[in-house]
């Protein structure tokens, strides 16, 4: 026979400790919150406790770095646990103490896939229960104790992040004590602190720290991981840095380094002796005595273990890349990816020349000319377009869409928009990537059949030397592309024309490609080192900026003329 007096009995007691929380659990949560929040500035312990994983030297010094100092910077080779050092950072940091965690990266993609994939399988096979719960691409504790991956192409999307954030109180503590603490007078018998606290089990005095730091603005750390800096837009990495102010903040950075030492991108700056940065240099192997980075870090670590990188995948890249030291340098070496590149086309120094020497709008209609590359889908490359007035590099639009129906429309709005006083750009100074059989060509033959010419550039074809006065009758190129990147190197290096440093990413992926001397029947010929492809392949993406800028020089359709007065000018 049921006895309903006992049913109903453990009934009330089930739904009190659903209600109420159980206090013996309770306890167990507190001692267990205590115990994490010891390990706060400990990241090495709580890796090898509480995720069970082992570490390496380059790691192990990332991790405390990471704990100790604002600015850590991790720059290195593949395969050599970057990402996954960075989750364990952000892991460590978010589970330990009230934290606000920012984690960022180039694509909204690889914050998913490369960092909160990983997070959610180690938080998840914890040795030890952590708390939080994980998202998609979040970890949350409380309502302001998180961590959250970001991804835009917006940088105003990324203001307002700062450690001067207050966490609710919803922590299971005693909140009367510490309204009481809050209220009374100092007390002078114990002025001692330090020998008070001696006194007290150390656990009690951790809860106490806890509590503090639950309630004081003060003590509410904002971290920031960028995965893979060097792929960031310049712009959004300025506006991170509006928030890294204060004495309550951290950055950890971590990139393979896919951009030359004296670039304008802030991850080069971040490498510069004094920049404040902590910088960690990771090499799969040793560098080269010509490639060593000397004095350019503060730690070094030079072999990646072989469990990581097999030697027989080492001496594959090596046999891979002889042709293409820049490979070697950025992915093996960790280095930044221009040591050894003598024959850039573009060298920073003929742009960063050029920076505070603006050219000035003539008044002429006819001298602004629109650079076009062309995206083919959606998740491909980018669509850029790029205005040049009388030399210098003024406005830039991109974005991403399969439909060539709407960015031909766009940019044919941007003809009308970059026109002068209500006068649209002629559509002959529009210049689109027409390469081989590519789907810029078919959009320009649309265009010519609605009566609509714009200059159809094919990168593949011969020279066309529009531009023979300006390099002479004695220097030849393999290709078109060759022939207007020699171009723009010569309109900078001649005062012709400008790319402000605002356009940081034009400047960054000017000085990605090299040219070589191709002997020819009729002579030597000026190549192009690197296909697309190998680009795509070295730096994580394709040149579309640098491409529009290229596009931009071609004068097929109107050959340039040239005034000498103090500069050379040309339209």
């Amino acid at each position: 026979m049921t006895d309903y007096r006992e049913l109903l009995g453990r009934t009330f007691a089930e739904g009190r400790r659903i209600a109420l929380g159980d206090p013996g659990e309770v306890l167990q949560q507190d001692r267990s919150r205590q115990e994490l929040f010891a390990l706060k500035d400990r990241p090495l312990p709580f890796v090898r406790e509480y995720l069970g994983e082992t570490t390496w030297g380059a790691s192990r010094a990332t991790l405390r770095s990471a704990a100790k100092n604002p600015k850590t910077l991790a720059c290195g080779c593949r395969k050599s646990s970057k990402s996954h050092t960075a989750v364990q950072c952000i892991i460590h940091r978010t589970c330990t103490a009230p934290t606000r965690c920012i984690v960022t990266g180039a694509t909204y993609t690889q914050v998913r896939e490369n960092i909160f994939a990983r997070i959610r399988k180690l938080h998840a096979g914890a040795l030890k229960p952590l708390p939080g719960r994980c998202g998609v691409t979040s970890l949350r504790v409380d309502a302001d104790w998180m961590a959250i991956g970001l991804s835009t192409n917006k940088p105003g999307n990324l203001h307002g992040f700062h450690a001067d954030i207050e966490l609710p109180p919803e922590l299971d503590f005693d909140e009367e004590r510490i309204d009481e603490d809050s209220l009374l007078p100092p007390d002078p018998r114990l002025a001692d602190e330090d020998a008070r606290r001696s006194e007290r089990d150390p656990m009690d005095v951790i809860g106490d720290e806890l509590i503090r730091a639950k309630r004081s603005t003060s003590k509410a750390r904002l971290f920031f991981v960028l995965d893979e800096w060097a792929e960031m837009r310049s712009d959004i990495s300025d506006a991170l840095e509006g928030s890294w102010m204060g004495d309550n903040y951290s950055v950890l950075a971590q990139f393979n380094p896919t951009f030359p030492p004296d670039s304008g991108h802030p991850a080069a700056r971040a490498l510069r002796r004094g920049s404040g940065w902590h910088r960690i240099h990771i090499a799969g192997r040793e560098p080269p005595a010509e490639m060593h980075p000397d004095g350019m870090f503060d730690e070094c670590f030079h072999h990646v273990p072989v469990s990581m990188m097999p030697d027989a995948w080492v001496e594959e890249r090596i046999v891979d890349w002889a042709s293409a030291p820049a490979l070697l340098a950025c992915h093996l070496y960790g280095l930044p990816a221009n040591v050894g590149r003598e024959f850039q086309f573009i060298p920073y120094r003929l742009l960063k020349a050029r920076f505070d020497s603006p050219i000035p709008d003539n008044g002429k209609v006819s001298w602004r000319h629109i650079g076009w590359d062309i995206a083919a889908s959606e998740s491909g490359d980018w669509n850029v377009a790029q205005l040049w007035v009388n030399g210098q590099l003024t406005a830039e639009d991109q974005w991403r869409t399969g439909d060539t129906a709407v960015s031909t429309a766009r940019v044919l709005r941007l003809a009308e928009t970059w026109g002068l006083d209500g006068v649209p750009i002629p559509t002959r100074n529009i210049h689109i990537d027409a390469t081989g059989g590519s789907i810029g060509k078919a959009i320009a033959d649309g265009l010519r059949a609605r009566g609509i010419v714009v200059d159809a550039v094919d990168f593949g074809a011969g020279e066309v030397r529009e531009w023979e006065r300006l390099y002479g009758n004695e220097t030849f190129f393999v290709n078109r592309k060759a022939e207007l990147l020699w171009v723009l190197a010569m309109v900078l290096a001649r005062g012709m024309a400008t790319v402000p440093r605002e356009f940081a990413d034009t400047i960054r992926q000017a000085q990605w490609y090299t040219w070589k001397n191709v002997p020819r029947a009729s002579g030597t010929a000026i190549g192009v080192v690197e296909s697309k492809d190998v680009i795509r392949k070295l730096f994580g993406r394709s040149p579309d900026n640098l491409e529009a800028a290229t596009l931009a020089w071609s004068r097929a359709t109107v050959l340039p003329t040239f005034t000498k007065t103090n500069n050379w000018r040309t339209i």
